[in-house]
């Protein structure tokens, strides 16, 4: 019995004529291998197709201010997860992990800025860094607040309510980064 070293040497060793089926395996790996050689980035040519056509197309014009609207669609989707994550607490049985994701918006909204080429107009905005700086004033608030307060309940819930808003906002942005590399489209390839 012969050891082979790829799928070729075998189908040239049991090849018998031209038109065989191990013929047309061999031709169609073939193709395949030049195929996959080639520089096929569908997802820079998704975002080609889509900005050449909203880009050049004058009705498309309100969508340069999109990333305004970013910043309230981010605050309404972090409220969101928070109440599914909740919901899903209360659903489950004591003791078990859970696992939630839901990055499919931010992979929207990042391909959307991309598309628009929106990114140094959002970046402008430092968004994050003022969600990072309202955490922090909201932290100290609370911390004078439990100084003076009588009602510890409360003030616990509160800084509960907050540490779980300022970890979702910080998750949502390291998702936002990820799908921002994802999504980068290197205009200096071609």
């Amino acid at each position: 019995m012969r050891a082979y070293d790829t799928i070729e040497d075998e189908i040239e060793a049991s090849e018998v004529d031209g038109d065989s089926p191990l013929s047309t395996a061999k031709k169609l790996l073939q193709e395949l291998r030049e195929q996959a050689n080639k520089d096929r980035d569908f997802t820079k040519m998704l975002v080609e197709k889509f900005r050449s056509a909203f880009l050049d197309d004058s009705k498309f014009s309100h969508l340069l201010d999109f990333y305004v609207a970013v910043p309230a669609l981010m605050v309404n989707y972090v409220e969101h997860m928070l109440v599914c994550r909740d919901r899903l607490k209360k659903r489950a049985q004591l003791h078990k992990e859970i696992t939630f994701t839901d990055d499919g918006f931010i992979m929207g909204l990042a391909y959307i800025l991309t598309v628009l080429n929106l990114w140094p107009q959002f970046t402008s905005l430092n968004w994050f860094r003022s969600v990072t700086k309202k955490c922090a004033a909201d932290h100290e608030m609370l911390t004078e607040e439990m100084k003076t307060s009588k009602d510890s309940r409360g003030i616990h819930l509160k800084a509960t309510r907050l540490n779980a808003y300022e970890r979702e906002f910080k998750l949502l942005s390291f998702t936002f980064q990820s799908a921002r590399v994802f999504f980068s489209v290197d205009d200096d390839d071609d």
